[in-house]
């Protein structure tokens, strides 16, 4: 007889991560391939079952850091609780002002947006990589997000992040 879990999960069920490196942008990388799936809980997200925007980044984080737990974050909640580098608008994913890759972002930075100046912040990605290799944040560089489809690499030109957008950096502790 199988031993199964609380959710009738047997443990000889497994999935193969590979991720870029050891650091939370590496870690976020062994999330390609799960599902998109809007409205996740940390237990889909945690167990590469189905990640949305804001619990992929979330699980990424807390592997990063090696702590388990259960609480549910949204974009809000995020933008609210994590550190915040940099404010902006973006259009067609060119800032409002000059942003120094380097200096005032990095590879692993997440950016959140609010898509109307009423609304609340509705979509975060992490920063990738200054692709074009100009050191400013443009729409030639690239970012990760997940939703509705799951986590891929997108220029931020594609203008998913046009609107009120804020910088986070995920905190190490």
């Amino acid at each position: 007889m199988q031993e199964n879990d609380s959710r009738n999960l047997t443990a000889r069920v497994f999935r193969l991560t590979i991720r870029l490196d050891e650091s939370y942008l590496g870690n976020l990388t062994g999330f390609f391939n799960v599902p998109g799936l809007f409205g996740s809980i940390p237990y889909q997200s945690n167990g590469y079952i189905g990640v949305d925007c804001a619990d992929v980044l979330v699980a990424a984080r807390r592997k990063w850091v090696g702590k388990e737990d259960s609480k549910d974050f949204n974009v809000s909640m995020l933008v609210n609780a994590w550190p915040k580098v940099a404010r902006f608008e973006m259009r067609g994913g060119n800032p409002s002002e000059e942003i120094a890759w380097g200096e005032k972002v990095k590879p692993g930075d997440l950016i959140a947006v609010r898509y109307r100046p009423t609304g609340s912040f509705a979509h975060i990605g992490a920063l990738y990589a200054d692709s074009n290799e100009n050191g400013k944040l443009d729409g030639g560089d690239q970012m990760i997000h997940a939703g509705p489809e799951a986590l891929q690499i997108n220029f931020l030109r594609q203008g998913s992040f046009d609107g009120d957008v804020v910088i986070l950096r995920p905190p190490r502790g």
